[in-house]
């Protein structure tokens, strides 16, 4: 009898340390997907100008792929773009504008909080959330209100 409780204290033990590792493993992976995403919206803004020089008239995912525009982390080998959660990013002009827009679709609440709350530099002009526009700089507190749903659609409009 001794030994079978021995032995369900130790399988018990041992559930709680997976279950632990789990949880800072996916805490981790997480993290690592908000500082990669981070760092692309930074390249393609940066790419994008330097390719575009103020000119972004039918800028697109196929012109951002042809021109190098998107880290290789996010151009799949059939040529699809997307974000470090598996949705779409687009990358698409504001007509009439010397602006462009990024797109990520399909971003985790806790990441949206995270990356509405990062300082862009001076050639992201507008956020917005699903729709609604982000006031710059960004607070937590208000990154938390806009980033409501589970899966939320960021769009940074930059020149």
């Amino acid at each position: 009898m001794q030994n079978i409780i021995l032995t369900l204290m130790a399988v018990l033990v041992t559930l709680v340390l997976l279950g632990s590792g789990v949880a800072i493993y996916n805490n981790t992976n997480e993290q690592s997907a908000i500082t990669r995403a981070t760092s692309n919206v930074t390249t393609i803004i940066a790419a994008t100008e330097s390719l575009g020089a103020g000119r972004y008239a039918g800028f697109s995912n196929a012109v951002g792929v042809a021109g190098g525009i998107f880290p290789g982390n996010m151009v799949s080998a059939a040529g699809a773009v997307t974000n470090a959660w598996g949705g779409n990013a687009i990358l698409e002009e504001v007509v009439g504008q010397p602006r462009f827009k990024i797109t990520y679709q399909q971003v985790p609440k806790t990441a949206c909080v995270n990356l509405l709350a990062r300082d862009y530099g001076p050639s992201v002009i507008s956020i917005e959330v699903r729709g609604v526009a982000v006031t710059l700089p960004a607070t937590v507190a208000d990154a938390v209100a806009k980033c409501s749903l589970a899966l939320n659609e960021i769009r940074w409009t930059a020149h």
